[in-house]
């Protein structure tokens, strides 16, 4: 296994597991609190694929809301709302895909 940084900072370690959840900050704590350039891409496009899992045929703009709820935001400014899109074509393209 080797340690790569890739380019928006974040530190992998290849081979190594999938990320089989979502980090959701602690309400009385704020320094749990995470900006969206502090989530990793990997941690997104799990939340959407969780999130389609459990609600099928949900709308593009409920599933960015529930993303986001995912990770303890109750507001999608741009920088929000753009890692959710992202993810989200990330997930419809592999599921497009096969």
């Amino acid at each position: 296994k080797t340690i790569q940084r890739d380019q928006a900072d974040f530190v992998r370690l290849t081979g190594a597991s999938p990320i089989e959840g979502v980090r959701r900050p602690a309400e009385s704590d704020a320094r749990t609190q995470r900006q969206a350039h502090q989530v990793p891409r990997e941690e997104y496009v799990f939340a959407v694929r969780k999130c389609r899992e459990l609600a099928p045929g949900i709308d593009h703009d409920d599933l960015s809301a529930q993303v986001a709820s995912a990770f303890g935001w109750s507001r999608r400014g741009h920088e929000i709302a753009a890692a959710i899109d992202a993810a989200i074509a990330i997930v419809e393209r592999d599921d497009s895909s096969g």
